[in-house]
């Protein structure tokens, strides 16, 4: 979002700074994580897992729980950590039993959760796209990150809207993006994972089917709609995926 903000700022400007500024924006967060990172200490399971003494893991998981070391909550957690690891030891295979019959071999869970992960990657806009961005699709895979990243180019060669528009559009729905994101933490444990997997995937679907059908009509009004389904489109991904 603040990427898409700083682009549609730097539009007007003249000169190399337009596009030297957001590329140099970017070591802010570079400069910041090598400043913290070194003082971050391992998590508490690394910890207990590879010392001799559970110390330490105990202080940095107190530390995560602000409480004391002695809390109970604190021990029970540490104690169920401990406890894990050991159970994990006795059973602990290679990658490869997944496909051997060791006892954990891969089931349909396994499976899905691999499709679930391509599914992700495959469940872009390229089917509604006119041939200015066939170039795009031939060079990045199609997904969500197509839709994101690409949107001013989407809204410009498919939906006929000026560059400067296309820019403002792109950023609202990076805005969306992001507001949209917290209905998630709400929604997630209350509707449940699958059920809100599967309505968000028929909704992404659905807008698809909208969309494709807006761009072909391309009238101003089926512009507007266009507009309106890659939003929801957005939405549902955020909400569901």
């Amino acid at each position: 979002m603040l990427a898409y903000i700083i682009n549609l700022g730097m539009y007007s400007h003249p000169g190399s700074v337009q596009w030297r500024f957001p590329l140099l924006f970017q070591l802010v967060f570079c400069a910041y994580i090598l400043a913290v990172a070194p003082w971050l200490p391992d998590t508490p399971r690394w910890l207990m897992r590879h010392e001799t003494s559970p110390d330490r893991g105990l202080q940095v998981l107190a530390k995560l729980r602000n409480k004391p070391i002695d809390d109970i909550v604190v021990r029970k957690e540490a104690d169920a950590i401990i406890e894990a690891i050991h159970m994990e030891a006795q059973v602990e295979g290679g990658w490869g039993d997944l496909f051997r019959d060791a006892g954990i071999s891969a089931d349909k869970r396994f499976y899905l959760a691999l499709g679930i992960q391509f599914m992700q990657q495959l469940s872009g806009m390229h089917t509604i796209t006119h041939q200015p961005f066939l170039y795009i699709l031939t060079h990045d895979p199609p997904g969500i990150n197509l839709v994101t990243y690409y949107a001013p180019t989407i809204f410009q060669q498919s939906l006929g809207m000026s560059t400067r528009d296309a820019l403002a559009m792109g950023t609202y729905l990076q805005v969306w993006y992001f507001c949209a994101s917290f209905v998630t933490w709400y929604t997630i444990d209350r509707v449940g994972r699958r059920k809100l997997f599967l309505i968000c995937a028929t909704g992404m679907g659905v807008m698809l089917i909208l969309e494709a059908v807006c761009v072909a009509v391309n009238t101003h009004a089926s512009n507007i709609a266009a507009v309106v389904w890659v939003f929801l489109f957005v939405g549902f991904f955020t909400w569901g995926w």
